[in-house]
């Protein structure tokens, strides 16, 4: 019976795992929004002082979206882009 159960257990995965999707959160537009800007600051400051005025947006989906725009930005060899967004995503982390 023990050598059963792994087996009902490794044959139910086998045939539903197929099916199942991780589910992806929805993409928030202020926070991609707020991203760019924070990408397109010119100045540290000027960056520091956004991140306190939108405290409300400062959250991991934040850092998420800074850390995946700077694998973006490295696929396409933009390195001082990348860095920028790697950079920020710290901060922010």
């Amino acid at each position: 019976m023990r050598c059963v159960f792994p087996l009902i257990l490794i044959l139910c995965l086998a045939v539903f795992a197929p099916t199942l999707k991780a589910q992806s959160p929805t993409p928030n537009p202020a926070v991609e929004k707020f991203a760019d800007i924070l990408l397109n600051t010119q100045s540290e400051e000027e960056r520091r002082g956004l991140l306190v005025a939108r405290k409300d947006l400062v959250n991991v989906e934040l850092g998420q979206n800074l850390i995946a725009q700077g694998r973006k930005f490295m696929g396409g060899n933009d390195f001082p882009r990348a860095e920028k967004a790697f950079t920020v995503a710290l901060q922010v982390g």
